[in-house]
């Protein structure tokens, strides 16, 4: 005897709703790439006043993203979510930081921020900062994630482009 699916437990209801649920769970529901340099201000941390802009986005099966808000992905669907994504900073000449850091409804969850470290000062390259894999639990059209870059340079530095251009993606991983 086989047990029923996540989420569809004995005595529950099948709706659509849960139905969708269980076709979602694993799935790419949100991808974007922020294509044009955007500046980001120096600082210890990723801030809201730092998150990315998104501005190529390819993938929203939830419609949880919108040109009024466009730093944040906010699904339509109550659940667990893992985020994945990095910021690659132009060449510079200061700072011994890069990261970034997920926000959830602009504030940092607990291991939401990955830092890069140089021994020297970072030194006319470019750098990616991988921002760590996260699962969150997300209300349906309450709750939003943004990806804050920071970096320590003392003065703004702008995001690469082209291939190292940073990106977000949202992976849905079940009901909540």
């Amino acid at each position: 005897m086989s047990s029923p699916p996540p989420g569809l437990l004995p005595g529950h209801r099948l709706t659509a709703d849960r139905l969708n649920e269980q076709f979602l769970i694993g799935r790419l529901v949100f991808f974007a790439a922020r294509d044009a340099a955007q500046s980001m201000t120096s600082s210890s941390v990723g801030a809201s006043s730092n998150a990315l802009s998104w501005d190529n986005v390819s993938v929203d099966v939830l419609g949880g993203w919108a040109i009024g808000n466009p730093t944040r992905f906010t699904p339509t669907i109550a659940g667990w979510y893992q985020l994945a994504g990095a910021a690659s900073f132009n060449a510079s000449t200061g700072g011994t930081v890069r990261g970034v850091s997920w926000l959830v409804n602009g504030s940092l969850p607990v291991a939401a921020t990955a830092r890069d470290h140089a021994t020297t000062a970072i030194a006319n390259t470019s750098l990616t900062a991988m921002a760590r894999t996260l699962p969150v639990q997300l209300n349906g059209s309450t709750d939003y994630v943004e990806l804050a870059p920071f970096q320590d340079s003392g003065s703004a530095l702008d995001t690469a482009t082209g291939s190292t251009r940073p990106y977000v993606a949202v992976f849905f991983a079940g009901p909540a």
